[in-house]
């Protein structure tokens, strides 16, 4: 007792002193007031209609995670100093006087100091109740005190305790109190900016990183490995704590007292070691294990696999006893042309099977075996013969008995790497409020194994009846149909019918407010949780224009794509944010699509944000527009953002129904069955976002037009793809090789396959075709050699068609990668003399790159556009003339698959003067000498520039101003391929850019500087004034640029005289008063004949007046003759 009372003495007079200094008040009350404004202002948000990840998590999560960090450096500055206190207090003798032993002495002041640091915890926990409270009273949200004793426990206590531990370490060790702030502090640094986000988490000792975000519907993921690792880190407090007893300088203690220091440091550190190996070998035996179940799935994979025509399923979830137990009748066929003696069947392993009978003869018992998941049934099944099987089986789900091949690291949605939203490892569940089985987890008898096949799984199309009792007061959702809800005691039977044939089947309960109508002959319904209802009934209002609107995007799916709605009823399920699913290979294990079911994970429902984008809109319209109407617009965002958005990292055919209308009614087999697969519902996907924003905002004047594609892909980098497809074809890449780069090809290449076969073809007809196609191989197996015979049709009938056979041979075979120029872009009026005007528009693309190649070109009117795809041999120019009935404002050429990463588009300007004569269309190659001029253009990805630096950087040497050049795409830049510029901060003048070109021919030559619009040159903060050197014939011209009186596009430099072959150099120094912009620059030759012809621009640049882009139809171009008071020069 003396000891106890000895301990809580130190420790009491330890606590009041450390809060009586002034140090801690200002650090800790700083602590304690950011986490605090925090919290206020995100109350503040919500309550003005700001929707965050988690109605009931962001609250709780976001204060500790800053007071969690900020608490290191309470810490690293508070704890650090207790030594060095102690001698400034000279409290050392009176200590040493006392009958009191060293543990005693550290073991109070270590809890002094934690009882200190845990009032302020305690005080953020109580002022973020507080918060929540008065939020609450406002916004009548639901309130749980869970996440708030979750997060003291989980991200605040352990950290707390180890760091502090450490630090009295490193203060008994040290005894330098800077030594042990900069230490700590950098060791904090390390593991926030390195260590914590890999490694599995080992070294994020403060649960920074950890998947602890609190949801609304599922509570806390899976959370067992966070645990351990708060427990390993709290072993290793006592680990340190120990080290800090022994080594502390003081007088020496008694033997029991230094036997129990030692003895807590070695069972700290033994119990750490102990529970770090067991992770250690738990993850090692999961690897095992999964490996294990691989090779026994790839052993049964050649083995014919049964057919399963119908379902019939009595589950009970979320019971006392089991979490899953089941009764499962399947009718089986054999499809196949031989007898089969075994049929192989795949389970999930954490249910155990306990007996298969059948019941279509007069022995129901039936022999089998079962190794991990894979169960064989030894039963004869003779050619187009049926039987019926009875399984019984109950467990729980085992989470590493599926996604076999998954690795930590390649994780399909990992949307944040921090904070809210950060995903774990939990990808089935059964819990008492929520019940997440994708078809994946095999928590049915599915026929056939899932590893080892060279094509895929093969796939069995079955219809089923369920019988699923639950919890009551939980909804259920699954494929097909529901027919009838039953009470049975505190439970609920939910009764399902699948009348349409599916090949897998999910399942999804929870508590949800289920809101239904009839869609476009759909039975659609919508699963949301009651805390985020708010999203669903703020349409309330404006639900008949909300309904007439999902009919009219249905409608306008169907007529793009060619492809009906297959199912009876459409399901969309809210679902937890904590779903995850990994890549298998090239593929995706999973996805948020299944048939019949869209799921739509609770962070991307919430951050919607429809509130406040309705109040954001009512003020910039000033009220004057219909607040249905806006709420109409509102609801269409929030489709194609969900749903039909490109494919990223947090949106895309994983959630697309797009997988519903495609994927799920055939199997895909066969040479190049991935562009099938998967490159078609992505060129869909695109296709469709592109064609819906355009069909549903134009109607009020905004988004006109074609919209650019964004070339780049999530993983893989668009040079990366090129420079890879330039040294193997698309035939020639191994799916198994690099995933990574096979699914990124598939993504670009496919898609972009697709979108010229349409432009080849024609839209209707390529929309005939992809209906033909899906009505004629339902439920059958198809490779990509049968669609391309349907696209290709009959060569008798259209030349083109041939042509598209041989596109695809090259897009599949070739290794050259074209690469387009728009050399030119020009329009006039023509008028035939009977008061007809139209409008004739000329376009000249060139292929500066050996493969051939076809682009799709469109010119753009406000009301007509005229459409004209051509084929281009590599390094061909061709001229393309196209008639349209109203003024054109811009052209734009498709590229498809080639070096350019966008579309290609340009301005037209067109004279208010006809000319007479009739408008054409027509296609034509450019012969060489049809140019008339020598002009050379060095870009800034041209190898004829470059960045030199003219200082080299030495020990004592100043460092060099400005930083480097930094490349950044301004899609109205200068580019062949690329539309993208240079920029850099100002500098001394030792870092210049440089374009040099050898020229072919002596005489005068205008040179050019091209510029951004001043628009942009004001938002990219470009210098007022800036210089460049012109170098010819042994000379050097200075310009002093005023960067306000240049031009859009061209500027003319001056006029210059070059020898035959010279080396022509343009430099712009980096010494100036703002950024620098360093694009392309040009050398025209003069014509010596007519020096003083001024050349109209061929491509105009683009002018931001008052008539919007697309130029204020003067007829002039974007360049300049003459300086024009624009700069001063000077020679040397």
């Amino acid at each position: 007792m003396n000891t106890v009372f000895t301990i809580l003495s130190v420790a009491g007079y330890e606590r009041k002193m450390l809060m009586r200094t002034i140090r801690f008040r200002i650090l800790g009350g700083i602590g304690v007031l950011i986490p605090l404004v925090l919290g206020i202002g995100l109350a503040i948000a919500e309550s003005r209609g700001v929707e965050f990840e988690s109605v009931s998590g962001i609250g709780a999560y976001m204060p500790f995670f800053v007071y969690s960090l900020l608490q290191t450096v309470v810490i690293a500055f508070i704890v650090g100093d207790f030594r060095a206190a102690d001698e400034r207090a000279g409290i050392c003798e009176v200590v040493a006087a006392r009958p009191l032993s060293t543990a005693e002495l550290v073991m109070g002041k270590y809890l002094g100091v934690l009882g200190a640091l845990i009032t302020l915890s305690l005080i953020v926990l109580v002022l973020s109740l507080g918060v929540q409270a008065a939020k609450i009273s406002i916004t009548g949200a639901p309130f749980t005190i869970r996440p708030y004793l979750t997060y003291l426990l989980l991200l605040n206590l352990p950290g707390l305790i180890y760091m502090s531990a450490l630090t009295f370490f490193l203060g008994a060790v040290l005894r330098r109190q800077a030594a042990v702030t900069v230490l700590t502090i950098a060791y904090v640094l390390i593991v926030l900016l390195f260590l914590g986000r890999r490694y599995g988490g080992v070294y994020d000792f403060g649960a920074f990183f950890a998947p602890v975000f609190y949801s609304d519907m599922l509570g806390l993921g899976d959370i067992k490995s966070v645990v351990e690792i708060r427990v390993f880190y709290t072993m290793l407090a006592l680990f340190f704590f120990g080290l800090s007893i022994d080594r502390y300088p003081r007088l020496p203690q008694s033997r029991s007292w230094r036997r129990f220091g030692r003895c807590l440091t070695a069972g700290g550190f033994v119990a750490a070691l102990g529970l770090f190996l067991y992770i250690e070998s738990r993850d090692a035996s999961d690897l095992s294990y999964r490996t294990a179940q691989l090779e026994v799935h790839e052993r049964y994979a050649e083995q014919p696999t049964v057919a399963v025509t119908h379902y019939s399923l009595d589950l009970e979830l979320a019971a006392a006893s089991t979490p899953l137990r089941s009764r499962a009748v399947l009718s089986v066929s054999n499809p196949h042309s031989v007898p089969l003696d075994t049929l192989v069947f795949s389970l999930n392993p954490g249910l155990k099977l306990r007996s298969v009978n059948a019941q279509d003869g007069d022995a129901p018992a039936v022999n089998w075996r079962r190794e991990y998941g894979v169960v064989r049934v030894a039963r004869t099944l003779q050619p187009d013969s049926m039987a019926t099987l009875e399984f019984v089986y109950a467990g729980s789900i085992d989470l590493s008995g599926f996604d076999l091949r998954r690795h930590p690291d390649a994780k399909r949605l990992q949307k944040r790497r921090a904070g809210p939203g950060r995903k774990g490892d939990l990808t089935a569940w059964i819990r008492g409020n929520s019940v997440f089985l994708p078809p994946r987890s095999r928590w049915y008898p599915s026929p056939g194994v899932d590893y080892g096949h060279e094509d895929g799984r093969p796939l069995s199309f079955a219809t089923a009846d369920l019988d699923i009792s639950l919890p009551a007061g939980l909804e259920v959702i699954t494929q097909g149909v529901p027919v009838s809800r039953k009470p049975d005691g505190g439970r609920e039977v939910h009764t399902w019918e699948v009348k349409r044939p599916v090949p897998v089947l999910s399942l999804n309960a929870g508590v949800y407010n289920v809101y239904q109508a009839e869609i476009h002959h759909i039975q659609c319904a919508v699963y949301v949780h009651p805390a985020h209802a708010r999203q669903v009934t703020f349409f309330e209002d404006a639900r008949d224009d909300a309904l007439e609107t999902l009919g009219e995007i249905l409608d306008s799916v169907e007529q793009e794509t060619g492809l009906a709605y297959p199912y009876e009823r459409l399901s969309v399920v809210e679902v937890p944010f904590q779903v995850q699913w990994y890549y298998d290979g090239w593929e995706e294990a999973g996805g948020l699509a299944q048939p019949g079911v869209l799921m739509l994970e609770e962070d991307v429902l919430m951050r919607l944000n429809l509130q406040r984008r309705l109040k954001w809109m009512q003020r910039r319209q000033r009220r004057n527009d219909d607040p249905a109407r806006i709420k109409r617009d509102l609801l269409v965002s929030a489709v194609l953002r969900t749903f039909l958005a490109r494919e990223s990292s947090q949106s895309g055919i994983y959630r697309s129904p797009v997988a519903q209308l495609w994927s799920f009614n055939k199997g895909f087999e066969g040479q190049h069955h991935s562009l099938l697969k998967r490159g078609m519902p992505v060129y869909i996907q695109q296709h469709l976002e592109s064609s819906l924003q355009q069909s549903f905002y134009s109607r009020r004047g905004r988004f006109r037009g074609r919209f650019r594609r964004n070339r780049g892909v999530q993983s893989v980098s668009w040079d990366t793809i090129t420079s890879k497809m330039r040294e193997r074809s698309f035939a020639e890449l191994d799916p198994n090789d690099d995933a990574e780069l096979y699914r990124a090809v598939v993504d670009a290449k496919g898609a972009s396959m697709f979108g010229m076969m349409q432009a080849v073809v024609g839209d209707e007809t390529f929309r005939d075709v992809v209906s033909g196609f899906e009505e004629a191989n339902q439920h059958a197996a198809v490779d990509f050699g049968s669609f391309e015979r349907a696209a290709v049709g009959d060569s008798s009938r259209r030349t083109e068609r041939p042509n598209l056979h041989r596109l695809v041979s090259d897009w599949l075979h070739g290794t050259q990668v074209p690469g387009y120029t728009l050399t030119r872009a020009k329009a006039y009026k023509v008028d035939d003399g009977w008061g007809m005007m139209t409008y004739q528009v000329i376009v000249r693309i060139r292929n500066g790159e050996p493969g051939r190649g076809f682009v799709q070109i469109r010119a753009m009117g406000t009301e007509d556009e005229a459409v004209k795809g051509v084929e281009i041999e590599g390094g061909q120019e061709v001229e393309v003339g196209l008639i349209l009935w109203e003024r054109p404002s811009r052209i734009s050429v498709e590229p498809f698959f080639a070096r350019n990463r966008r579309v290609l588009m340009a301005p037209l300007r067109i004279p208010e003067q006809p000319m007479d004569g009739s408008a054409t269309t027509y296609v034509r190659e450019v012969a060489p000498d049809e140019t008339g001029l020598t002009e050379i253009i060095v870009d800034n990805d041209d190898e004829g520039f470059e960045m030199p630096v003219r200082r080299v950087r030495r020990y004592l040497r100043p460092q060099l101003k400005g930083d480097n050049w930094q490349e950044r795409q301004l899609p109205f830049s200068f580019g062949r391929y690329e539309n993208n510029f240079r920029w850099k901060k100002p500098g001394d003048g030792a870092q210049p850019a440089v374009w040099t070109a050898r020229l072919p021919h002596g005489g005068d030559y205008d040179v050019y500087y091209y510029f951004v619009h001043p628009r942009f040159s004001r938002r990219l903060r470009v210098a007022r004034e800036f210089s460049l050197a012109v170098c010819h014939g042994g000379e050097v011209d200075t310009l002093a640029i005023e960067a306000d009186k240049l031009k859009g596009g061209w500027n003319v430099l001056g006029r210059y005289r070059f020898e035959e072959g010279e080396l022509a150099r343009v430099e712009l120094s980096d010494r100036a008063d703002g950024r620098l912009y360093a694009d392309a620059v040009r050398w025209r030759y003069v014509d010596p004949d007519h020096p003083e012809e001024v050349y109209e621009e061929d491509l105009p640049s683009w002018n931001f007046g008052r008539r919007g882009r697309g130029g204020d139809r003067s007829g002039q171009g974007g360049g300049s003759r003459g300086g024009g008071g624009q700069w001063r020069g000077r020679s040397r």
